[in-house]
């Protein structure tokens, strides 16, 4: 059996807080057990985690890439596997604002924007409504039951709207 050896890197600030942590295989980042990269903020909180294969973000059981605000609230999240945005169970992209509220997110299956069971992106403005939403499969607008695009304003209106199928 063949041993393989990890660098690892930290890095400390002044008082001896732990603010960065790095693992690398051949010069890239890479950690088979881990996050291969973490982030920590200036009190301890942990901001930014990132697990990678060979250099490229991936994780089989949950989010290859998160990150949060100094409070510890997520700000964002994304599902890669093998180096392209993949879930095959939920959004592969979401991010939240500061107090929490979902502002988007994004289904993606081999990197490319695909939800069979409704729109495959979706943005909200800073009051929580609906900004925009499109449909696809397999990397193009497509909507079969409705239009593959909608946009409306910060009063609500649709003011866009773009009936396509597999693109055109």
């Amino acid at each position: 059996m063949k041993t393989i050896k990890l660098q690892v890197e930290q890095q400390v600030s002044d008082s001896g807080q732990l603010i960065r942590e790095s693992y690398f295989l051949k010069g890239q980042w890479h950690n088979e057990h881990g996050p291969a990269f973490r982030a920590w903020n200036s009190s301890g909180q942990l901001i930014y985690e990132a697990y990678r294969l060979d250099g490229r973000s991936h994780n089989e059981h949950g989010p290859a890439i998160r990150e949060w605000n100094d409070s510890g609230q997520s700000i964002s999240e994304s599902y890669y596997f093998n180096g392209k945005w993949h879930n095959e169970h939920g959004p592969a992209i979401r991010e939240w604002n500061d107090s929490g509220q979902l502002i988007y997110e994004a289904y993606r299956l081999n990197g490319r924007s695909h939800n069979e069971h409704g729109p495959a992106n979706r943005e909200w403005n800073s009051s929580g409504q609906l900004r925009c939403e499109s449909y696809w499969l397999n990397g193009q607008w497509h909507n079969e039951h409705g239009p593959a695009f909608r946009e409306w304003n910060s009063s609500g209106q649709l003011i866009r709207e773009e009936y396509r199928l597999n693109g055109s």
